[in-house]
């Protein structure tokens, strides 16, 4: 996954279209609860404090992998 990230391939970015899926009261999360037998999930936080975490836990996950190569 690292090596990934490192080359491009894969991006720390959210995607804001697909995040609006999760989103309470966004057309998009209104349409997949229309559309689909199950209710989508939805996140209680924004789109900016979503993305802080997941950076940090990229972080964490980071130095964890370090660790056991040591």
């Amino acid at each position: 996954m690292l090596e990934m990230i490192s080359n491009g391939k894969m991006t720390m970015k959210l995607n804001n279209v697909k995040q609006k899926r999760h989103i309470l009261c966004t057309n998009e999360y209104n349409n997949k609860k229309n559309n689909s037998s199950l209710l989508p999930s939805y996140t209680i936080i924004d789109s900016n404090e979503s993305e802080k975490m997941t950076k940090k836990n990229l972080l964490i996950f980071q130095f964890c992998l370090m660790m056991k190569e040591f």
